[in-house]
């Protein structure tokens, strides 16, 4: 979503048709046009008699439950089902777009740009923090107060335009007031206390006190012992002026001996996480190192309340340590270091199906080997991912042996199969072609094991399998890992050669091949042809780096393996 605040031309255009809208036929049509370019899906467009319908069958349109807090009570969600969601999504983007340059500087909750991070930084390394909470924040606020405040700046739904804000407001609110759970009530809830923040921000300037609020969050912190009876009596009274109310159970005061949080960060002396938000992160990582993949969605599944119990554990991970690069920043070290781990787990590929340990170690060894190559540091671009694509093909040789191995557990089958398939093996013993085929199979008797083969031809053999054989989209997906590969077996096939001369001749080639066709005659690339697009298809590949692409292939080949052969392999 937050690409919808970089996108300049949108926000540009719905300022624009938002001023100048009259009537509820303009809003729709804005509605339409967020939709179309924000999620690019052509659904059934919004009409004015639509959302009158949806406001007025809305009250059955929520489904509530309840969540444990903290505290031990629990907190009712109000969850909108798929149609007003989308209507509130919408709507949700229009009111963040027409309020994000009017929002109070103090506000950091649900607005683009601002966040929890920033909602702290005013109160690190303060002698006093004061945090006030307001109870019951989205059930305060009601129909009528959203409504009212439409009618103010930068909003302006008034007179002949008041019933666009009567409509907005009936659609964000359920059973007067805002539901949590709703895509629109947070940005809803900060149009409505903006006022109050004007208020006790200009009471903190005044007494030089630093204020923030994130959502019914609000922090004070001084360097002077000012946070008096009075003082929290005096916020309750603005409170209360702006029809809300003080939750006296989370107020609270903490001196810089005490740790000191704002909104679950630590601003003692500098901005940090807890310390045991660090240690489920790391718990986490550990778990999925030493157990796998299974053991530690297992452990993650043990420890999670039970609203949650379904979340995914990447998903969850890679949101921990998002957010601690968002907190630490992204040149910590430790937070690196963490990232990589995730990274290397997270990319490796499980080869479990494979039940002869010898074969499995082998091939998760060279994967590990392969992840390790791609998050070094230091050595050349080029090298690294020559080395990497080598690393992938190790593995996929041991793959297709162990494929044909299982496939033809007498080697004979395997020959006769090779034979009959492989063109290129036939043409290389084609002295054997008269004769029978037990004579042709004991002429063969260089063949006593899979990996005698020579790795290009059973790469043939896959590749006649599963895509030749099939009429599937090809697109050389062994053939590049194949030429690029580098070891004492093989050489990369465009290592050390001269660059600009295998784009020039590249260049040549096309230019002789579209010429060709100008003047309507048949063009058959001979094989020096071949080779000379093969050099540089290769080339481009290695330049392009796709590390991505490099797993996706072998992931491919893994699952045609693993969905090929017998559960029992």
């Amino acid at each position: 979503m937050s690409g919808v605040f970089l996108d300049k031309l949108l926000i540009e255009n719905t300022k624009k048709k938002f001023d100048q809208m009259k009537n509820l036929m303009d809003f729709v049509s804005l509605l339409n046009y967020i939709e179309f370019r924000v999620f690019r899906k052509r659904k059934k467009p919004l009409t004015v008699p639509y959302l009158y319908y949806l406001s007025k069958t809305k009250d059955g349109r929520y489904l509530e439950f309840e969540i444990p807090k903290k505290s031990g009570k629990t907190r009712t969600i109000k969850s909108p089902d798929k149609s007003l969601k989308r209507t509130q999504r919408l709507i949700n983007i229009v009111l963040q777009i027409v309020f994000e340059d009017h929002s109070h500087y103090c506000t950091n909750g649900f607005l683009y740009g601002k966040d929890i991070r920033r909602n702290a930084i005013p109160h690190i390394n303060k002698n006093y923090l004061l945090n006030i909470d307001i109870e019951n924040y989205f059930p305060s606020i009601s129909f009528r107060r959203l409504k009212v405040v439409f009618e103010l700046s930068p909003f302006n739904l008034k007179d002949e335009r008041e019933i666009i804000g009567f409509l907005i407001a009936n659609l964000c609110t359920h059973q007067n007031s805002l539901p949590q759970g709703a895509p629109t009530s947070p940005i809803a809830s900060n149009i409505v206390t903006q006022r109050l923040d004007r208020k006790v921000s200009k009471f903190c300037v005044d007494s030089k006190i630093k204020y923030t609020r994130y959502a019914d969050d609000l922090s004070f912190s001084s360097n002077v012992s000012v946070f008096k009876p009075s003082f929290i009596n005096k916020i309750e009274e603005i409170l209360t002026d702006e029809n809300f109310k003080l939750n006296a159970d989370k107020t609270r005061l903490r001196t810089h001996m005490q740790r000191q949080e704002v909104t679950g960060l630590v601003v003692n002396t500098k901005l940090n996480v807890k310390r045991e938000y660090l240690q489920k992160v790391r718990a986490m990582l550990n778990n999925w190192e030493k157990g796998g993949l299974s053991y530690a969605i297992t452990q993650f599944k043990k420890h999670q309340p039970y609203d949650k119990i379904d979340y995914d554990f990447k998903e969850v991970l890679l949101g921990h340590l998002s957010f601690l690069k968002l907190i630490k920043g992204n040149e910590n070290l430790s937070i690196k270091k963490l990232h990589s781990r995730y990274n290397f787990l997270a990319n490796s590929i499980d080869f479990s199906f494979i039940k002869e340990d010898s074969v499995r170690l082998k091939i998760e060894q060279d994967n590990q080997k392969m992840e390790r190559i791609a998050f070094e540091h230091g050595e050349n671009e080029e090298d690294k991912f020559i080395s990497f694509c080598t690393s992938a093909f190790h593995q996929i040789e041991n793959l297709l042996n162990f494929y044909y191995w299982k496939k033809f557990p007498v080697i004979d089958d395997l020959k006769k199969y090779m034979w009959e398939n492989n063109p290129g093996f036939q043409q290389r013993w084609k002295s054997f072609r008269k004769l029978e085929e037990v004579d042709r199979l004991k002429e063969l008797n260089r063949y006593k094991t899979v990996r005698s083969f020579d790795i290009n031809t059973l790469v043939y053999l896959f590749e006649k399998e599963f895509y030749f054989d099939q009429h599937k989209s090809y697109n050389k997906k062994i053939t590049f890992l194949r030429e690029i590969r580098n070891d004492d077996s093989h050489r990369c096939t465009v290592i050390d050669k001269d660059l600009n001369a295998i784009k020039k001749d590249y260049k040549e080639y096309l230019s002789l091949k579209a010429d060709k066709k100008k003047r309507g005659i048949q063009f058959t690339p001979t094989p020096s042809h071949k080779q000379i697009e093969m050099n540089y298809l290769t080339i481009k590949y290695i330049e392009d780096r796709n590390y991505k692409n490099v797993r996706g292939v072998l992931r491919e080949i893994r699952d045609k393996v693993k969905n090929t052969l017998p559960n029992t392999v």
